[in-house]
């Protein structure tokens, strides 16, 4: 789609998205090493969309971008682009590909989304590029895909097994689009809990709430882009997991905000940061908080302030 990419993101995009055939090649085979890749394309998704960031602002995401890449670079050694030894597949075809192995993977919730946000930035990335992709990308796509449908049946607190039970949907079941869902995620941030052992299980309670945004981030990504099959179907997925993301102990303790930080600070990007997730986070959260007035935005911006500190 964007003829125009600038070289140096163009080069960072073909990086990422060849990062995922080396995670898919890793001898860990975990699919949690593919935040690292998302990380980065996430990032240039915030400087390609985000035009006015001041510069500082701007200068502070690329070099969270680089921190990544740096500190992971058996997943970036080299960029699959570069190698004339592979065979490639035309962007239209590699999606349709992509697009599959989502609908499969979209049957039920598992591992809060995971492989729908890596499939779509996928997806989104490949048509930005809009050019022919090497085929051990999509197929390393594919895999992690698949590998996020292995998952704890007892991720949710005081919840068996996810997979095998119906969840009672409530008031969310009247949620039609991924815009009002969006809306209901947005309204909900109020309270965090940190991730925490609980009778010998571990619950990641800010690790499973943060992925309400990037979940939804995703879907509205796939609704832009066409995909509105795609989304509809990740749609359900979404209502059980804000249901399931609200289980939580009776007299669990919210997170309180010490520092208050935006993404749109630039002290934000100059923290030293080891957590995947703050790149991914703040880019739904920036794109998020532009739907909303300016008095809704701050406090929505200080709702999820708390994230920043709970993650490492």
């Amino acid at each position: 789609k964007d003829k125009h990419m600038e070289n140096r993101y163009r080069i960072l995009v073909e990086g990422a998205l060849s990062g995922f055939a080396h995670v898919a090649n890793h001898k860990s085979q975990q699919w949690f090493n593919a935040h690292f890749p998302a990380a980065v394309l996430a990032g240039v998704s915030i400087l390609t969309e985000f035009t006015d960031l001041t510069d500082d602002c701007s200068a502070g995401i690329e070099r969270s971008i680089h921190h990544v890449i740096d500190t992971h670079q058996e997943f970036f050694a080299c960029s699959l682009f570069d190698d004339d030894q592979f065979e490639t597949i035309a962007p239209d075809v590699a999606c349709s590909r992509l697009e599959q192995a989502l609908l499969d993977n979209a049957r039920c919730l598992t591992s809060s989304g995971h492989g729908v946000i890596f499939g779509t930035l996928g997806i989104k990335f490949i048509l930005a590029l809009g050019k022919p992709v090497p085929s051990n990308i999509i197929e390393a796509l594919e895999t992690i895909i698949a590998w996020t449908e292995e998952d704890n049946p007892k991720r949710y607190y005081g919840v068996a097994d996810y997979k095998a039970q119906a969840v009672a949907l409530g008031e969310v079941g009247s949620v039609h689009d991924v815009d009002a869902a969006i809306d209901v995620i947005l309204a909900n941030q109020d309270c965090v809990f940190p991730d925490q052992s609980i009778a010998g299980e571990h619950y990641f309670f800010t690790g499973d709430k943060l992925h309400e945004l990037t979940h939804a981030q995703a879907l509205h990504w796939l609704n832009q882009l066409g995909y509105t099959q795609l989304a509809s179907a990740g749609l359900e997925n979404l209502k059980q997991q804000l249901v399931l993301n609200r289980q939580a102990p009776d007299k669990g303790e919210c997170h309180r905000l010490q520092v208050y930080l935006d993404p749109f600070m630039q002290a934000f990007w100059t923290r030293p940061i080891s957590d995947p997730h703050h790149i991914k986070l703040a880019g739904a959260v920036m794109e998020f908080s532009r739907r909303r007035n300016p008095r809704q935005a701050a406090g929505f911006l200080k709702d999820v302030a708390v994230y920043w500190e709970l993650l490492p």
